[in-house]
């Protein structure tokens, strides 16, 4: 009987770590696809910076072949982290050209500050989630 008693606690132990291990909103079940993602950053663009129906479908299709570029590069084992990162930085800057040829200057002048925003605010978050360095 203590036997049996033990044997449950420590799975019961096993199941709270492991679960508590698991990060909120992490794993396979919530990622978004690439055109999801698109989409809804569009749809967030939408109101702040008046964009007509035109000037949407550009920005999506602007967009999404960037992301198809981003997700083949990132897949491509032969690269290493910093040649990653290196690429990625030069298409988000080709994006941001394409972007800029598709809006007026007061559009992008506003886009350009929701993307400093949305730097600032991801750096926040990426800085709280490393642990501590002392």
């Amino acid at each position: 009987m203590q036997r049996l008693l033990l044997i449950f606690i420590a799975i019961l132990l096993i199941t709270v770590s492991a679960e508590a291990q698991r990060r909120p909103g992490g794993g396979f079940q919530n990622q978004v696809t690439p055109e999801e993602r698109v989409s809804k950053q569009v749809k967030a663009l939408e109101e702040p910076l008046m964009l007509d129906n035109v000037q949407m479908k550009l920005m999506e299709i602007t967009m999404m072949k960037n992301q198809k570029k981003i997700t083949e590069l990132m897949q491509n084992i032969d690269l290493s982290r910093e040649q990653k990162r290196d690429s990625v930085q030069k298409l988000y800057q080709i994006q941001n050209d394409e972007i800029q040829n598709l809006l007026t200057e007061e559009q992008f002048e506003v886009y350009q500050q929701i993307e400093k925003e949305n730097r600032e605010k991801r750096a926040k978050e990426f800085r709280g989630k490393r642990p501590n360095q002392n």
